[in-house]
């Protein structure tokens, strides 16, 4: 902390943590994500009174880093040869379990999920703006920009897909018979494969207090996309499902798009009312004196929804 002047003070800070590498208690799932040890993340703030009715101004700069949850990793204890997953495309629903390769033989085709041996800690740049100016001791407005740009987010990268081949229907049925690895069914990557990107205004007026009535409202314009994988990503579960795209390539164009929490628009007007003190010592002002009264509103548009269809996706017979 630094007060330069009269005018301008400084906050700097830095904070360094490592990320270990993660190991199975009985070494029977090798995990290849190692070690993320330079994860140095500075932060800086200043506050700046500015000449006459300029009021104040603040700005703030930070760089923080996520982590890589103990869910994401862990998804390499469903692979073979101690976990074996069955996929069989349009069953015999009468029949269903016949077509299962029970008693597993080895080696036989499974899904299998794969840790990037250089997956790193997720991290994002935030940073604010914040200008106060002089409206006299009525009024008080705000107006604040906010913005953060995050890189690296886990992402689980569907490969090994059905594509189009010669001789053999694009239709469900055949899906297996058309991934081009024989080994495997989907074939999972947990990568640093995504981006967030954020960006809000805010106008916020205030009124203190004026005969014990105090207001202040405030409105949002915002908009969160990111290219496939959530702003908080363990790259599993429902939020590798996420970021299935039609095919394996060209992902980002494909998934890019508003994020699960992206609202536009909010408003939020806050009052409070504090009724006048009564002469003591009557009934009345024990019943009715000095009363407060408050009241919170808040609107906001929605957020987005995705819709997962079972039809087959244009070109490659993918559902």
């Amino acid at each position: 902390e630094w007060r330069a002047t009269s005018w301008l003070s400084l906050h700097m800070g830095l904070r360094w943590e490592m990320a270990g590498a993660p190991a199975e208690a009985h070494r029977l799932t090798p995990v290849p994500y190692p070690s993320d040890r330079n994860n140095f993340a500075p932060r800086l703030a200043l506050a700046l009174k500015l000449p006459g009715r300029g009021g104040i101004l603040r700005a703030v700069y930070g760089l923080h880093y996520g982590e890589i949850y103990p869910v994401t990793y862990g998804q390499t204890r469903y692979n073979p040869p101690l976990n074996q997953k069955f996929e069989i495309q349009a069953p015999d629903l009468l029949l269903p379990f016949q077509q299962l390769n029970i008693p597993v033989t080895p080696g036989a085709r499974s899904t299998f999920v794969d840790v990037d041996p250089l997956l790193r800690s997720p991290y994002v740049h935030q940073y604010n703006l914040l200008w106060e100016p002089s409206l006299g001791r009525r009024f008080r407005l705000q107006l604040a920009y906010l913005g953060s740009r995050s890189q690296k987010l886990l992402f689980m990268w569907y490969t090994n897909r059905a594509v189009p081949t010669p001789g053999i229907p694009q239709t469900t049925a055949t899906i297996n018979d058309r991934r081009p690895d024989p080994r495997y069914f989907d074939h999972r990557r947990i990568v640093n494969g995504s981006r967030g990107y954020f960006d809000a205004g805010r106008a916020t007026l205030v009124m203190p207090s004026w005969q014990g009535l105090s207001v202040d409202a405030s409105y949002w314009w915002s908009k969160a996309i990111d290219l496939g994988g959530p702003h908080t990503p363990p790259g599993a579960g429902d939020y590798g499902r996420q970021g299935l795209a039609q095919s394996e390539f060209f992902v980002w164009s494909d998934m890019r798009g508003p994020s699960v929490f992206d609202q536009r628009h909010a408003f939020l007007l806050r009052c409070n009312y504090s009724t006048p003190r009564l002469p003591a010592a009557t009934l009345l002002s024990k019943i009715a004196g000095k009363w407060d009264l408050s009241a919170v509103g808040l609107v906001k548009t929605g957020t987005p929804f995705t819709v997962f269809t079972g039809s087959d996706a244009p070109g490659f017979g993918n559902v």
